[in-house]
């Protein structure tokens, strides 16, 4: 979210989906729903109470369905990290100097660990019987292999010009050369 709102913290890290950031999250959600819940509202400005109010209501729906977090699909036809994680790197993850581009190397290096933990969160919901209809993998497996090719994931045939390089790739190469960084 951060770098969606063009901050630069993190920049070089992907969101954490293990289990135990999610636990500490949860954690985090109940000490400052219950820090709120201290708070004399009817002494604040009328915008200041409300926004504590609202703030409040958000955490304790977070706290309430953090049991039903599983029951949803992270992968699918429409959407999911398979498709995301290179619509964010060409769409989002910006090159405006050397520091850009090197986090945006150790993002596309974070992928391995990103994509461990997002089959740790499928196990874990196919251990509950959480699967997606069987029409939905066709599609999807579809997409992903769509991903998959393009160099450098392909090994190059022969020395062409016109050879199909992978979209993150291509948008990478393209980001620097924009900088006058690397020409290719």
């Amino acid at each position: 979210m951060q770098a969606y709102r063009g901050l630069k913290t993190n920049y070089d890290k992907w969101d954490d989906l293990s289990e135990d950031f999610a636990d500490q999250q949860q954690q985090k959600a109940v000490s400052l729903r219950d820090e709120l819940n201290s708070i004399q509202t009817e002494a604040l400005e009328p915008s200041l109470a409300l926004s504590i109010e609202l703030l409040k209501y958000d955490l304790d729906q977070s706290i309430h369905y953090y049991p039903f977090r599983y029951h949803n699909y992270p992968v699918n036809s429409l959407f999911g990290l398979h498709t995301e994680v290179p619509s964010f790197l060409i769409n989002i993850h910006q090159i405006h100097d050397i520091k850009d581009a090197q986090n945006y190397i150790a993002r596309v290096e974070g992928v391995a660990e990103l994509f461990d933990q997002l089959i740790e969160q499928l196990e874990i919901r196919e251990r509950k019987g959480i699967i997606p209809p069987n029409f939905v993998f066709e599609k999807t497996i579809s997409t992903i292999e769509n991903f998959l090719t393009g160099y450098p994931l392909q090994e190059l045939q022969s020395v062409k010009t016109d050879q199909v390089l992978h979209p993150v790739w291509e948008n990478f190469i393209q980001k620097l050369n924009e900088l006058q960084l690397y020409k290719s």
